[in-house]
């Protein structure tokens, strides 16, 4: 693919949220959405529609880093790097607190024109100071029609 040019995709997102003491809880949901690889990184582009609200994602990666960028009706930023603890933030209405995120394991597996693929991240959550979980997010892709 070359460097800088969007293409169409069609993505399959699965969240799975493990909490202590609790069932996991898995989300997926499909959507369609916006390829564009820039400096190695890869940057998928998508919107979330939650009841009323409309929340514009973007999951930039690469192999050892990622990040979480929402705009809309709330507002995130979550980095990931694998080994090392990040700091980030969510904004709503209600105001700002902090995140912090620790990956337990990270991986990228592109096809050979990296116009499909997946990504898997597994990573400990901080919310202020409470322990908000374990998550997994499985994110598959792959060119399609816009």
């Amino acid at each position: 693919m070359p460097d800088a040019l969007s293409i169409p995709v069609q993505l399959k997102i699965t969240s799975t949220i493990t909490q202590q003491g609790e069932k996991p809880e898995q989300i997926e949901f499909w959507s369609e959405g916006t390829l564009m690889e820039k400096r190695g990184q890869i940057y998928l582009q998508y919107t979330e529609v939650q009841e009323d609200s409309h929340i514009r994602t973007t999951l930039r990666f690469g192999d050892k880093d990622a990040m979480i960028i929402r705009n809309g009706d709330v507002k995130m930023r979550m980095p990931f790097v694998v080994g090392e603890s990040q700091r980030g933030h969510y904004q709503s209405q209600f105001g700002q607190l902090p995140l912090f995120t620790q990956v337990k394991e990270m991986k990228y597996h592109p096809s050979e024109t990296k116009n499909s693929g997946r990504f898997y991240l597994q990573y400990e959550l901080i919310i202020g100071s409470e322990h908000a979980g374990n998550f997994i997010l499985e994110l598959q892709y792959t060119e399609g029609n816009k």
